[in-house]
């Protein structure tokens, strides 16, 4: 969307649920393409998208921090 958009900044809201699901990889390639994009992860246990079930293959906060620290994310 960046390069069609126009934007200098974009926030981007994510579930945990959609971010465990597939939406990391969004955030990877947001990174990969330089994107200047802030993720706001609403960590709530849940998908909600698909009416409120538990997150399969979640991590706890600590542990997600530490992941996105280590695959270079953050300021």
């Amino acid at each position: 969307m960046a390069p069609f958009a126009g934007g200098a900044h974009y926030v981007q809201n994510i579930g945990d649920g959609t971010f465990f699901h597939s939406g990391s990889l969004a955030v990877r390639a947001a990174v990969a393409a330089g994107v200047d994009i802030t993720y706001k992860l609403l960590y709530n246990d849940a998908v909600a998208m698909t009416g409120g079930q538990h997150a399969e293959g979640r991590i706890a906060v600590p542990e997600l921090t530490r992941l996105l620290a280590l695959e270079g994310y953050g300021g």
